[in-house]
């Protein structure tokens, strides 16, 4: 008999599917999960990427911003809306064209880094480029 992972399904929340293996956990850190419960399963197999990480969030629903926070650490990544332990909606991320007041400038001189105003990227290329100081940055540039 082979092992097999055994998570129980959850009531009403998101699950988080097809991350990349190891990416688990810099995701749980971007959230105050503190009163929701958790399974995050890493390194599990998958015949279609190899290994990858999935996250269950029982009695939350993310964000917009949230999950586009997530597409750039994770662009392969599924989200699930769980209701009534059934999928009630799945959708793919994709990194967004725009994103604001997630992410903080690398450019330590940016005036974002020195006044308090929500920060502004556009997508550009494969990088994306702060609307104040006009600098580009790659995604591994980014403190997420």
């Amino acid at each position: 008999m082979e092992d097999e992972l055994k998570v129980t399904k959850i009531d009403r929340g998101t699950v988080l599917d097809h991350l990349p293996a190891g990416s688990a956990m810099s995701i749980l850190g971007m959230f105050g999960l503190d009163k929701n419960l958790v399974v995050a399963a890493m390194n599990v197999d998958s015949s279609k990427y190899g290994k990858k990480d999935m996250i269950k969030i029982e009695g939350r629903l993310l964000s917009r911003e949230e999950t586009d926070k997530i597409s750039l650490i994770a662009p392969s990544a599924t989200i699930n809306i769980i209701k009534s332990k059934k999928v009630a909606d799945k959708r793919r991320v994709s990194p967004p064209e725009e994103v604001r007041g997630v992410l903080t400038c690398p450019n330590k001189k940016c005036v974002t880094n020195v006044e308090e105003c929500v920060t502004r990227f556009l997508k550009s290329g494969g990088k994306y480029k702060c609307c104040f100081c006009e600098s580009q940055f790659a995604v591994k540039e980014f403190s997420l």
